[in-house]
C-alpha cells in the first residue's frame, strides 16, 4: 500500500509536469515564459522594480515548475463538463504575451528610475522568442548618471504653523548628498502632515505641501524646496488665501448601542467632561472606564495620537464589540484671535454580552502530538463594572503518542480546571492612570490544578500567577510575572523510568518540588495573518527561580539529610534561564514565500538544584522543532539516547535553526520544503557523561540535520499540516558513520511523520 500511494504521487508529479504548456495559447500567439530587468543600479533590488511590469509570466513553484498552469491545462475543451470547469478554476490561464502591455511596462519603469534620480534614464524592451508559441521579454536599464539633492530648503508660506514645522526639520528623511527619490519625498510630506496632525491640524493633508526640485544646475545635483501653502478654502473666512486653523474639541459624545439618528429617544448623562448617550439598554458598567479610557477631551487640540491610543484603549477592553470614532465641525464661530475652530466627537461603542458559556470540543496539537480535548467554559466581561474579565474552564483531554520504536502508541490523559481573572489596568498600590492610557496593560491573576498521566509517570500541577502586560509600541509587547509558583508532585513512577533516572541529574528532575518564579519577555510582532509582506518577529524571555525561597529556607534552617533545602517538606527549585526565538518571513510573490527561525537558550541550576526541573527544560524533535526526529527524541549531544520505551530527552541548552520554503498550489492546499538544524546539550556541571556536555570546540560536530516536506490544508481559520521529516545528519550515531543518507538506503520506514495545527513557526 505505501508502494503504490508512492507511485501514485510519483505519476500525479510527471502527469502535471508532462503538460503541454501551450495547449491554449492560439497560432500567432506567444506564451510569455520569462521577464527579466538587466542592468539594474545596484542600489534598486530586481522585485522592487518588477512593481511596475504590467504584464508578468505564470507562477513558478520551486522556481521553474508552472503548476498552476500545468493544472490548468489538464482540462479539456468542452466547458459544459464540470471536471474542466473545476480545474480552470483552480489553476491558472496561460500569460499570453500583449506587446501593449510591453510598451506600457517600459514606459513605467522608465518613470520608476526616474523617481529614483536617474532624470535621463531610458528602457529598451526586448521580446525573444524561445521555441514554438513561447516569449521572453527582456528590459533593459539605461540609467545614466544619478541626480543628488545639493541643498535642501524649507519653505512655510502659512506663519502660524512655521515654528511647528521648522522646529521638526531635524528629523526631516531628504539631506544634502542623498540621491534624489520620489517616494521619500512622498513619505516626508506624510511625516510632516502626521506631526501637524499631532498639533491640532485636523483639517490639514499632505495635498497642502509640494516640491519644487530645480536640476538645471550642473553637476547632475538637485536644488531641492519643500512648500507648505496656506490654506486653499476661502469659504471659511472669506476671501483669499488664510492660515491654516487648528481645531479645538468642543464635547465629546458617548453614543452606547446606537447611532445619531436614535438620540431622539435616548437617555443622555453628563460625567466627568463627556457626555453618554444609551440608547434604551442597560448601562452595566462604570462610566468612569470611559473617561479613564478617552485621551481625548474637551478644551484641548485635536490630536491623531488621541484619537488612535483611544481606539486602542476601547478595543483592548473585551466588554466592547465594536468601536467608532468621527469629528465634525460645530456651529461655534471660529476663534479669528487664535485662528481656530471646533469640533464635535462623536464615539459609537456597541456592546458585548457580558457573560457566556460554551462546550468546546477541539482537537489539540503538543509538539505534533495529535489529540482531542474538551472544554466547559464560562466567562464574565464585566465582573466588577470595569471591564474585569472573569475565566473558569474545566478540561479533558488526551492525546496520541509513538513509543521509541515509532511503531507502538500510547496514550496520555490530562484533565484539569484554571480559573483567571484580568484587569484592564495596573493592579498595584500607586497611581497608575497615566501609565494605563498610554500603555494599554492588563493585570492577570490565575490559579490552575492540571492532572497528567503517561505510561512512565503520573504528575500534578498547582499553579498560581500574577502577571503584567504592556504594550510599548504598535508592534512591541512586554510581559512581567513577578510571582508564578508551580507545586509538582509525582505521585507515580515506573520502574524502568525510575531505575533509568537513579543517580543521574536527571533524578531531581522528575522529584517532588515546587517552583517560585519570576520571569520578563519582550516581544516585537509584525507578523499579521493574511498579510503578504515581509515580516520580523522576535521574543526575549529571561527568568530566574528560588532565590526568595533560599532566603526563607536559610532562616528557617529547614534541610533534608542530603544537605538540600526545604520549604514547608518540600524542594524547592533554584535556577535562572534566558531564551531568544528570532523569525524572518520573506514574501517573494503571492505563491512563494521562505520562513526562517533562530532560537537559542540555556538553562543554568544552581544552589538548591542540580538540574532544570523537567517543565522548565530544553527539548527538540516534533511537528514545530526539528521534525526529521520525534517529540525529544533527539539529544543530548552526542546521547545515543536512553533505554526507555518512552522518548524524553530533555536538558539545559538549545541552539535551533530553520528554514522553510512555502508555495501556494491551489484553492486551499499548500506544499513546503524545510531543513531543520539544532540540538541540546547539558551543561557541564550537570552530567558526567562527556557526550552530553555542551562544549564550544566540539557542540558544532554535534548538530541534527533533517530535511522534508508537508502539505497544509490553509482554511484561514486555522491550518492543518502533514510534514514528512528524514534524517540527514545523526549525532547520536559514531563519528563518521553521522551522514545518514551515505550509509542507508531511504525507505518508508525512514520517515518521521509529523501532524500538527498552524505553521511551525
Amino acid at each position: 500500500m505505501r508502494k503504490r500511494l508512492l507511485y501514485t504521487a510519483l505519476a500525479a508529479i510527471a502527469t502535471l509536469a508532462a503538460c503541454k504548456s501551450t495547449k491554449y495559447v492560439n497560432e500567432g500567439e506567444y506564451l510569455l515564459t520569462d521577464v527579466d530587468i538587466d542592468n539594474l543600479p545596484r542600489h534598486i533590488s530586481h522585485e522592487e522594480a518588477m512593481r511596475y511590469v504590467r504584464q508578468k509570466p505564470n507562477v513558478k513553484i520551486l522556481g521553474f515548475w508552472r503548476m498552476n498552469l500545468n493544472i490548468y491545462n489538464l482540462s479539456g475543451h468542452d466547458e459544459t463538463k464540470g471536471i474542466n470547469n473545476w480545474l480552470r478554476r483552480i489553476g491558472e490561464a496561460p500569460v499570453v504575451y500583449d506587446s501593449t502591455l510591453c510598451t506600457r511596462s517600459a514606459e513605467q519603469l522608465t518613470l520608476f528610475l526616474r523617481s529614483k534620480g536617474y532624470f535621463d534614464a531610458q528602457i529598451r524592451d526586448t521580446a525573444v522568442v524561445r521555441g514554438r508559441k513561447k516569449m521572453k521579454v527582456v528590459y533593459r536599464a539605461e540609467p545614466g548618471q544619478l541626480y543628488r539633492i545639493s541643498r535642501m530648503a524649507f519653505t512655510v508660506d502659512d506663519d502660524t504653523m512655521r515654528p511647528t514645522v521648522m522646529a521638526d526639520t531635524a528629523r526631516t528623511l531628504l539631506h544634502v548628498g542623498d540621491p534624489f527619490d520620489s517616494e521619500r519625498h512622498d513619505k516626508e510630506r506624510e511625516r510632516i502632515t502626521r506631526r501637524l496632525q499631532e498639533s491640532g491640524y485636523y483639517h490639514f493633508n499632505k495635498d497642502f505641501i509640494y516640491f519644487a526640485a530645480d536640476s538645471s544646475y550642473s553637476g547632475k545635483s538637485v536644488n531641492d524646496s519643500m512648500v507648505l501653502i496656506k490654506d486653499r478654502l476661502p469659504e471659511r473666512l472669506g476671501k483669499g488665501l488664510v492660515p491654516h486653523l487648528k481645531s479645538k474639541i468642543e464635547s465629546v459624545v458617548f453614543i452606547l448601542n446606537g447611532h445619531h439618528a436614535d438620540t431622539v429617544r435616548a437617555d443622555t448623562v453628563s460625567f466627568d467632561k463627556y457626555v453618554l448617550i444609551n440608547n434604551g439598554c442597560q448601562t452595566d458598567f462604570d462610566k468612569s472606564l470611559l473617561s479613564k479610557s478617552c485621551f481625548i477631551e474637551p478644551g484641548r487640540l485635536y490630536n491623531v495620537l488621541d484619537v488612535e491610543r483611544t481606539q486602542a484603549r476601547l478595543n483592548n477592553l473585551k466588554l466592547f464589540r465594536s468601536v467608532g470614532i468621527s469629528f465634525e465641525k460645530t456651529d461655534t464661530p471660529v476663534d479669528t484671535a487664535g485662528w481656530n475652530d471646533f469640533l464635535k466627537c462623536t464615539i459609537s461603542i456597541r456592546t458585548n454580552t457580558p457573560q457566556s458559556y460554551s462546550v468546546e470540543i477541539e482537537g489539540t496539537n503538543s509538539s505534533g502530538n495529535l489529540g482531542g480535548a474538551g472544554n466547559l467554559r464560562y466567562q464574565h466581561m464585566n465582573l466588577f463594572r470595569n471591564a474585569e474579565v472573569f475565566d473558569i474552564k474545566l478540561r479533558l483531554a488526551s492525546q496520541n503518542q509513538f513509543a521509541r520504536d515509532g511503531k507502538q502508541r500510547f496514550f496520555t490523559l490530562e484533565s484539569g480546571i484554571e480559573m483567571s481573572l484580568t484587569f484592564p489596568k495596573f493592579l498595584s498600590p500607586f497611581n497608575t492612570d497615566d501609565f494605563d492610557k498610554r500603555r494599554n496593560p492588563n493585570t492577570s491573576l490565575s490559579v490552575a490544578y492540571d492532572y497528567q498521566k503517561r505510561p512512565d509517570f503520573t504528575r500534578t500541577v498547582v499553579s498560581s500567577r500574577l502577571s503584567y502586560t504592556w504594550h510599548g509600541s504598535r508592534f512591541v509587547t512586554f510581559t512581567l510575572t513577578p510571582v508564578d509558583v508551580n507545586i509538582v508532585s509525582i505521585p507515580v513512577i515506573s520502574d524502568n523510568f525510575h531505575n533509568y533516572i537513579s543517580n543521574t541529574y536527571l533524578q531531581y528532575s522528575y522529584s517532588d518540588h515546587f517552583i517560585t518564579s519570576a520571569n520578563y519577555s519582550f516581544v516585537f510582532n509584525q507578523q499579521k495573518s493574511n498579510v503578504s509582506e515581509n515580516s520580523w518577529f522576535a521574543r526575549m524571555s529571561i527568568e530566574t527561580a528560588g532565590n526568595m525561597m533560599n532566603l526563607i529556607a536559610s532562616m528557617l534552617k529547614d534541610a533534608n539529610a542530603e544537605g538540600y533545602r526545604n520549604v514547608m517538606g518540600m524542594r524547592f527549585s533554584q535556577y535562572v534561564k534566558a531564551d531568544i526565538d528570532l523569525r524572518y518571513l520573506a514574501f517573494i510573490n503571492r505563491a512563494n514565500s521562505v520562513a526562517y527561525r533562530l532560537f537559542g537558550g540555556v538553562g543554568l541550576p544552581y544552589g538548591n538544584s542540580k538540574a532544570l526541573p523537567f517543565e522548565k527544560s530544553y527539548f527538540v524533535g516534533g511537528a514545530n522543532s526539528i521534525r526529521a526526529w520525534p517529540v525529544r527524541g533527539l539529544g543530548p549531544g552526542a546521547s545515543k539516547g536512553n533505554s526507555l520505551r518512552y522518548h524524553n530527552q530533555t536538558s539545559d541548552v538549545r541552539l535551533e535553526a530553520n528554514v522553510e520554503y512555502r508555495c501556494k498550489l491551489f484553492s486551499v492546499f499548500e506544499w513546503a520544503f524545510f531543513a531543520d538544524a539544532g540540538n541540546i546539550w547539558a551543561l557541564p556541571r550537570t552530567t558526567d557523561a562527556d557526550e552530553e556536555k555542551f562544549h564550544f570546540d566540539t557542540f558544532y560536530r554535534q548538530i541534527a540535520l533533517g530535511v522534508g516536506g508537508g502539505l497544509r490544508l490553509n482554511f484561514d481559520y486555522f491550518i492543518f499540516r502533514i510534514d514528512a521529516g528524514l534524517k540527514v545528519h545523526d549525532p547520536s550515531r559514531d563519528e563518521g558513520r553521522r551522514w545518514v543518507m551515505k550509509d542507508e538506503k531511504v525507505n518508508w520506514n525512514s520517515v518521521n511523520w509529523n501532524f500538527a495545527i498552524g505553521y511551525p513557526f
